[in-house]
């Protein structure tokens, strides 16, 4: 599903490729660190949102990654219509839910359950990101109170 022509061999197909490789190699091993640091700090409510948040990073860089690079440097899928103009489309197509919008007629099982975790690791770092923010700030504006497991499922 090449973005520019219908074999992923154009110079804009492999640099994408490339950068998103590089992307998943440098920040596998960096996220990994991450991780087994602020495993070892003490228990609290900020440092599960900070592990849940490298979590989530780290499986986009494992799994997210390299599919998109791999998808990008393919041909294009026969499933799609050939009508299919908008590279936007065709680009974001393996990670929505709305198949028949994009192109695909009928999506296989694989697909759908693929979409799904896409979605999830797409959209859980703004949600975790914006949980700490709140969190940070409840600290800061009330320095001596504890903050409860039940403060930031409220957020």
């Amino acid at each position: 599903m090449a973005l520019w022509n219908n074999g992923g061999t154009t110079y804009p197909d492999v640099l994408y490729t490339i950068g998103l490789l590089l992307c998943a190699l440098i920040g596998i091993p960096l996220n990994s660190l991450a991780l087994y640091r602020n495993y070892k700090k003490p228990p609290s409510i900020a440092r599960t949102l900070y592990l849940l948040l490298q979590v989530v990073d780290l499986g986009t860089c494992l799994f997210i990654c390299p599919s998109v690079a791999y998808t990008i440097s393919t041909p294009k899928d026969p499933q799609c219509f050939e009508d299919e103009k908008d590279l936007t489309i065709q680009f974001t197509r393996n990670c929505t839910t709305n198949y028949i919008s994009v192109g695909i007629k009928k999506p296989s099982n694989f697909r759908r359950a693929w979409s799904i975790f896409c979605f999830v690791f797409a959209t859980s770092p703004c949600i975790l990101t914006g949980m700490l923010a709140m969190t940070r700030y409840y600290q800061i504006k009330y320095p001596f109170r504890h903050v409860s497991k039940r403060l930031v499922v409220g957020i």
